[in-house]
């Protein structure tokens, strides 16, 4: 009982918290059901798969960050521009993969997370800059963590790396949104 009670008050009061949880599911199921579809369907089913991804991992950040006003303001931008992102981001992923898998199938899904993780922060990134100026650091804080969550996933297990990414990237979007002094409801 003590324990429901303190992961209520961390989901209520916690944005990090609510990020990291949103995305350490979010991201593993977007993952899945986005191979699905690519499977499903040849090359439009790649596209189709890298926009469920990226639509995805933007529904997650929406779940986490929805009592802010700009998230109300922005919601429906961050998760279009985020599935705009997945499909953009998924074939220089996938060739990113390819070279990456010279020097073994951890750095493969590296550097294609990583790859993929920087062109849907892009995405993202449009809508931070009408919420908030000056957002390129979102970029690479997104490629690196998802760098870092792709060869801890692959080494470990996706739960843990999608953890990391989360962690890493809820650090960023905590301090884009501490910088404007956005504290939430």
């Amino acid at each position: 009982m003590q324990a429901a009670r303190l992961y209520a008050y961390r989901a209520q009061n916690s944005p990090l918290f609510r990020w990291v949880l949103a995305l350490t599911v979010g991201l593993p199921l977007s993952l899945l059901i986005g191979s699905i579809v690519a499977q499903v369907a040849g090359l439009i089913g790649f596209l189709l798969g890298g926009l469920v991804i990226g639509a995805g991992i933007g529904l997650a950040g929406w779940l986490a960050l929805r009592p802010y006003e700009w998230m109300a303001v922005f919601g429906r931008q961050w998760i279009i521009w985020s599935a705009i992102g997945g499909a953009l981001g998924i074939l220089p992923a996938f060739l990113a993969g390819l070279l990456g898998a010279l020097f073994g199938w951890r750095v493969s899904l590296a550097l294609g997370g990583a790859v993929f993780a920087a062109i849907v922060g892009a995405a993202q990134a449009v809508v931070l800059r009408r919420a908030f100026p000056e957002r390129g650091e979102w970029i690479v804080t997104v490629g690196i963590a998802h760098a870092l969550g792709g060869l801890l996933g692959a080494a470990i297990g996706l739960p843990f790396g999608s953890l990391i990414f989360g962690l890493l990237t809820g650090w960023a979007i905590r301090k884009v949104m501490s910088e404007e002094g956005s504290r939430g409801k």
